[in-house]
Formats: C-alpha cells, sequence, structure tokens
C-alpha cells in the first residue's frame, strides 16, 4: 500500500497537483513523512528526525541487539575458519562466539546503566570496563585455542577487523530500515 501510494504522489507532482513549496506529504498507516522533490530524484527532509530522534535512536538499538544476536554465528564463522586446526567442530565456535557477545552485552548493560543513573557526571571511569573485552576475547581463544599468545593476537586482529566490516554493513541496513519507509 505505502509504495503504491507514493508512486501515486509522484505521479501528482509531476503532474503539478499537490506541491506546495517544493514538499510532499506522503502519509503512511501511522507517520507522515516530509519529501524534498527536485525535479528528478527525492530526498529525505531529516527535519523529522531532528524533532524527534529518540523515536529512531530506540528503533536504531532495538534492530542493532537483533542483528548482533544474528550475526553471532559469523563471528564464530570467523573464528572457525582461522582456528580450526586446533578445534575443528564449528560448534565449539559458535559457543565461544556466543560467550564472546555475551560478555559484551554485559559490559553495555553496566556502562548504559551507570549512565542513566548518573547522567550528568563529568568523569566517567566506568568507560575503562570496555578495555575488559578485547582481554576477554584474547584470554579464553588462549586457554580455547591453546596457541601462542602471539598467533592469537594477531590472528584475533584479523578476525575483529574482519567482524568490524561486517559490523559496518549490518548498521548501513540497519539505517536504511529504519529511514527508508520516510524516504517513499
Amino acid at each position: 500500500f505505502f509504495l503504491l501510494h507514493n508512486y501515486s504522489t509522484l505521479n501528482n507532482v509531476k503532474e503539478g497537483k499537490k506541491a506546495h513549496n517544493n514538499f510532499v506529504t506522503v502519509d503512511s498507516t501511522k507517520d507522515a513523512a516530509k519529501i524534498v522533490t527536485d525535479t528528478k530524484t527525492l530526498k529525505l527532509d531529516f527535519k523529522q528526525i531532528k524533532n524527534n530522534p529518540e523515536r529512531y535512536i530506540t528503533k536504531f538499538y532495538n534492530y542493532l541487539s537483533w542483528s548482533l544476536f544474528i550475526l553471532m554465528p559469523f563471528y564464530g564463522l570467523l573464528t572457525w575458519l582461522f582456528f580450526k586446526k586446533t578445534q575443528r567442530h564449528y560448534l565449539a565456535h559458535l559457543i565461544f562466539s556466543i560467550s564472546q557477545h555475551t560478555f559484551i552485552f554485559i559490559i553495555f548493560i553496566i556502562l548504559i546503566t551507570i549512565s542513566l543513573i548518573f547522567p550528568n557526571k563529568q568523569f566517567s571511569p566506568e568507560d575503562w570496563l570496555i578495555i575488559l573485552i578485547p582481554f576477554y576475547s584474547i584470554t579464553g581463544s588462549k586457554k580455547l585455542f591453546q596457541r601462542k599468545w602471539k598467533t592469537i593476537i594477531l590472528r584475533h586482529l584479523l578476525i575483529w577487523f574482519l567482524y568490524f566490516i561486517i559490523l559496518i554493513f549490518a548498521i548501513v541496513v540497519i539505517a536504511y530500515l529504519i529511514i527508508a519507509p520516510f524516504a517513499g
């Protein structure tokens, strides 16, 4: 319905109907979005996002938490690709991935809880908890894969780099899913 409605609205704009100061209002089931119209292209009016950022941030965090849950097997696959000589079975890598992500979620829950309890503090010593994430990952890998420290650190740097690229792609997809319904 939304796409058909947008198509009919665009046809009206091309014919000169419903155009008011180069803005067109597109109605969805609950929301209204303003689309800035050029002669050939459409651009999103970001004033609506600036006026109600909490709504979009909440959606972003909701999608991000689900995407991290979905990306756990990819992290397990990356560890399996780099450490499959010592742990041949993917299941061990998947459990290790779940352990890693659980630890990251716990750290961020602590950080968010502290920032919600003390929103106006000047100094944040709890931010140092983020350093525990790579320490936990490397020591866990050392215990699970029983390799040399140098090998584990170098391989984890490469795993984190590849996983970071996957995360950036996931964040771009999430941003598209949040903003695309308003762009038409």
